[in-house]
């Protein structure tokens, strides 16, 4: 820029300056008008604050009857009546009125127009609520009645099923004395006649010895011995019992005998044959009794097995209404918080509410038929729940209803409450602004005044002296080449404005030029820092992306590279290297019981314990959440690495301690050598991986090393796993069956299913042989049902035979119990006349059972499919939990019954158990019956039901059919 010389800068302003009496005239002019205009200003605002005082007083006179009706409406809300309503509804009227005021106030107002609508609405809400809540009250005493109705069914259903379990036990108990007197009587009776039988051969003897004189003696003392042992002759007191043995009258016998010692030569003949056909006469009268006796006695035994049949019976039904009356319980606890619930929790409750009714609904009907009550009772009994049903979808309702009406005028008032904030809000700024124009404006007048005065004073030192020295001080301080300072001109006429504008132009070109080249230095210097500073950044990034945040230990990303490198140096040099796959034990319970935090500390524990285990060569990694992996390079021996893992095993398995908990962990360790996968290191980390795995498997809190050994396990378990879903593919698992007999007299009670599976190459496999990993895939379900189908078409295709099994029983899973299908199905496929029974397995814990499979056993039971405990004796279920399971039957586990024929404290304990299950109405069958003396022991004991390969052994169904032929004859013999 070409700069002009300084007088140019100082003439051209100067020639072109303005008279100072033309701005002095017009300085009063304008004064003159500005006081005009701020007086009219003034007055309007004066005028504007009067109409808002007015409306501000309106708005808040709504505001007040807005809150004096939300509290009338909570004071109603605690307690409603008819009176509380009456002063709600006069509350909305006050608010009317106040709203219509402030309309007449304010006309034209659109905010009294919009409140007396919400007002409106608000009302209708509310009267609408009112009318719900009588409703739902209404509602809520019909369904209190209809489930005092229910309950009182209830209790007295229970009350009639434990008065009449407490006769058939008393009942029960006296046939058993029945049975034990009767049993006494028939031993005696036996005696008697066996007695009896002496003294006819004693008879028999003297016949022949009476001819000599030296003969009789002996004979007779011989017959009057064993005449003592006979019952004497019945008293007239013992004449009218029935069941006496006394009956088979002695007298004759007794006199006979008594004649024939004093008997003479002429006499002997005739009183010989009399006293032996008193002692036949005797026998046969004993034999009758003893028929009697027996007969009595098996009436007795059937009648006991009916009382054991009706007590187990009513233990049934005793749990069931146990169950029924806990969901009804639990139904009139949550319906009596309908009331008070949220309206968003309100579904919630009604879901459980109705599932607790659905559950009375279903299983009360089936308990009235357990105890043969009418069909009248049952149908008085349904149209009680159907009823308390209806009404509790009443009260839902009508409280649903009643909530969302009240929410509904909540929110109105809510929504008129912040109207009307937001409108005093308005009118109070509205005022405010008003006042501050009134002060404003009076104040400008006052001021305008005083300056028009001074400003005519210093009118000329500001646009004539003032400019001139502040120009001309800038011109020389730009020719002194100085930039600092800005040039400011206050005042002066119009050449003076441009010829500061001029010096400014200049100045600013000078700074620019000036401020480029710091600017370029400067770029310089930030961009060399920002390249440090990314650099720094890229490096904590790598670091962060290869290492674990929580251990400070390189991470799975880091040791995979590692790993690659590996494979490049072993590959090259053929030095051998090991890793060690570590795994936490018991991480999982410690970070699940005490909590994450809890876990970190662990881990953090852990890496230090493995980073002051391994030296140099050796390098940790964490690869998981709990795994983490140690390589050891540098061509290790098998004594090294064994000596690291022993002391990493040996430190982590002491106790830690966090914040009060003594928390006990411990590792275990796969080892695996680089040379035995071929200097591999992925391969070798996989082979770590298998030998971790059976680590766990044999306990845990020790190290295994990788060999051929393992990996033919694993190549064969991963074989076996895929032959077995093919084999359930190919439907190649079958059923045999193992018969079981009645003790005694070796009847046929039915069968057990097993499985077995027709292994294309290996032949029939038993379960002990593939169950472990089918139980891995979780696929024993599917087997199940597999079998299942299988067994019903056996059953079908022996019934064409003309053989009806008499009791099927089946081993379930877990999982499998819990479908919900399981019973329905079985007893759609099997035939209604055998016996269904499925055997528990009594490691599930009978004590602890969940209520889900509490659901399952007695929905079982309510199809008629028995309940049998498995392998009683093996794990440890108490008397408490067979009492409440209530099982069918109990199968004692064959490791107690196989020693009882050497053990007598085994004799003893499957003694116990048989009494145990004589004492709670089950049946005891004995698994494991290997022996005659097995068969002979048990039935000395008691026991019920045998089964075991003295009698037989697990069969197809074809050999089943031959079996039940061969050892019973005719088809339908069996049973």
């Amino acid at each position: 820029m070409k700069l002009r010389a300084p007088t140019d800068w100082i003439a051209r302003p100067l020639a072109q300056g303005t008279s100072m009496t033309h701005g002095l005239n017009q300085a009063i002019a304008a004064t003159v008008l500005g006081v005009f205009l701020l007086g009219i200003a003034a007055w309007t605002s004066i005028n504007e604050l009067s109409g808002q005082v007015d409306r501000w007083g309106a708005i808040e006179a709504v505001d007040a009857a807005r809150q004096d009706l939300s509290r009338t409406i909570r004071q109603y809300r605690q307690s409603p009546d008819p009176e509380g309503q009456q002063r709600a509804i006069a509350a909305f009227d006050v608010l009317s009125a106040k709203i219509e005021a402030l309309r007449f106030a304010d006309p034209g107002n659109g905010f009294a127009d919009d409140s007396g609508i919400i007002a409106a609405d608000t009302l209708t809400a509310f009267i609408v609520a009112a009318s719900q809540a009588d409703t739902a009250t209404r509602a809520m005493t019909n369904l209190d009645e209809a489930l005092n109705q229910v309950a009182a069914l209830v209790g007295h259903e229970a009350e009639l099923a434990r008065l009449d379990l407490a006769a058939s036990t008393t009942a029960s108990k006296e046939l058993e004395d029945e049975q034990r007197i009767i049993t006494e009587r028939l031993h005696v009776l036996f005696g008697a006649m066996v007695t009896a039988e002496h003294i006819r051969r004693h008879i028999a003897s003297f016949d022949r010895f009476k001819g000599t004189e030296t003969g009789l003696e002996v004979p007779l003392k011989g017959i009057e011995a064993k005449l003592e042992q006979l019952p004497p002759p019945c008293t007239p007191e013992q004449e009218g019992e029935t069941a006496n043995i006394c009956k088979p009258s002695t007298a004759r016998l007794r006199a006979s005998l008594a004649v024939l010692s004093e008997a003479g030569p002429d006499t002997i003949n005739t009183l010989t044959q009399n006293a032996y056909w008193a002692s036949e006469a005797y026998s046969r009268a004993a034999e009758t009794r003893y028929r009697e006796l027996t007969r009595q006695l098996q009436e007795t035994v059937d009648k006991s097995e009916d009382e054991r049949n009706r007590i187990r019976s009513l233990r049934t039904g005793d749990i069931a209404i146990s169950r029924v009356n806990l969901a009804l319980s639990e139904a009139r606890a949550m319906a009596a918080t309908l009331a008070t619930t949220p309206l968003d929790d309100l579904e919630t409750l009604n879901g459980q509410v109705r599932a607790r009714i659905v559950q009375t609904r279903l299983r009360l009907p089936h308990v009235m038929t357990l105890r043969n009550q009418s069909e009248e009772e049952i149908n008085r009994l349904r149209r009680l729940v159907a009823e308390a049903e209806e009404t509790w979808s009443n009260a839902h309702a009508a409280t649903f209803a009643r909530r969302s009406a009240e929410q509904e005028y909540d929110a109105l008032l809510n929504r008129l409450g912040t109207s009307i904030t937001a409108t005093t809000e308005e009118v109070r700024l509205s005022a405010s602004h008003w006042i501050s124009v009134f002060a404003k404006s009076t104040f400008a007048v006052l001021l305008l005044v005083a300056v028009a005065v001074i400003a005519a004073a210093f009118a000329a030192n500001r646009h004539v002296a003032r400019p001139l020295a502040t120009v001309t001080s800038a011109i020389l301080d730009l020719a002194q080449g100085a930039t600092e300072r800005r040039l400011v001109l206050k005042g002066g006429g119009a050449g003076f404005r441009r010829l500061a504008e001029a010096i400014e132009r200049l100045r600013n070109a000078n700074i620019e030029r000036r401020e480029l080249l710091l600017r370029n230095a400067d770029q310089k210097a930030q961009i060399e820092c920002q390249m440090k500073t990314l650099e720094k950044t890229n490096r904590e990034i790598e670091h962060q992306a290869r290492h674990d945040a929580l251990t400070g230990l390189p991470n799975r990303r880091f040791a995979e590279d590692f790993l690659s490198e590996i494979d490049e140096t072993s590959g090259r040099n053929g030095e051998d290297f090991a890793l060690l796959h570590v795994d936490v034990d018991r991480f999982k319970e410690i970070n699940d019981t005490i909590g994450h935090d809890a876990g970190d500390f662990i881990l953090q524990h852990v890496s230090d314990v493995l980073r002051m285990r391994t030296g140099s060569g050796e390098h940790t990694f964490r690869i998981g959440g709990d795994e983490f992996l140690i390589a050891i390079l540098g061509g290790p021996d098998k004594a090294d690495v064994e000596a690291v893992a022993s002391s990493i095993v040996e430190d982590l398995a002491n106790p830690v301690s966090y914040e009060g908990h003594s928390c006990r962990i411990g590792a275990s360790i796969g080892i695996a050598f680089g040379q035995g996968a071929g200097f591999d290191a992925r391969k070798t980390l996989v082979n770590s991986d298998m030998a971790l795995y059976r680590a766990k498997k044999a306990g845990r809190n020790q190290y295994a090393f990788f060999n051929d050994d393992l990996q033919h396990q694993m190549v064969r378990s991963r074989k076996m796993s895929d032959e077995i879903l093919l084999g359930i593919e190919r439907r190649e698992f079958v059923p045999f069956y193992q018969p079981q007999f009645y003790c005694g007299s070796l009847a046929l009670r039915g069968v057990e299913m097993l499985c077995r599976w027709q292994h294309p190459e290996h032949g029939l496999l038993s379960p002990g042989e593939f169950l472990p990993y089918a139980d891995e895939l979780k696929v024993t379900g599917r087997i199940d049902r597999i079998l299942f189908e299988r067994s019903a078409n056996d059953l079908r295709a022996l019934k064409a035979r003309g053989i009806l099994m008499p009791k099927i029983s089946f081993n379930v899973t877990a999982d499998r119990l819990m479908h919900q299908d399981l019973a329905e199905s079985l007893r759609a496929d099997i035939d209604p006349d055998t016996e269904v029974s499925i055997e528990l397995l009594e490691s599930m814990s009978l004590d602890t059972l969940s209520e889900a499979l509490r659901w399952s056993i007695d929905t079982l039971k309510e199809n008629d499919i028995r309940v049998e405990i498995d392998d009683f004796g093996s794990c440890r279920a108490s008397i408490a939990g067979l009492i409440s399971v209530g099982p069918d039957a109990m199968k004692v586990d064959r490791a107690i019954i196989a020693p009882i024929t050497g053990s007598e404290p085994h004799y003893q304990l499957v003694k116990a158990i048989v009494e145990i299950g004589r004492a709670l109405g089950i049946e005891v069958v004995a698994e494991g019956v290997e022996t005659q003396d097995h068969v002979r022991l048990l039935t000395e004991i008691g026991c019920s039901v045998l089964q075991g390969f003295a009698l037989a052994r697990p069969m197809p169904v074809d050999d089943l059919a031959q079996f039940i032929l061969k050892r019973y004859g005719a088809p339908g013999a069996a049973a």
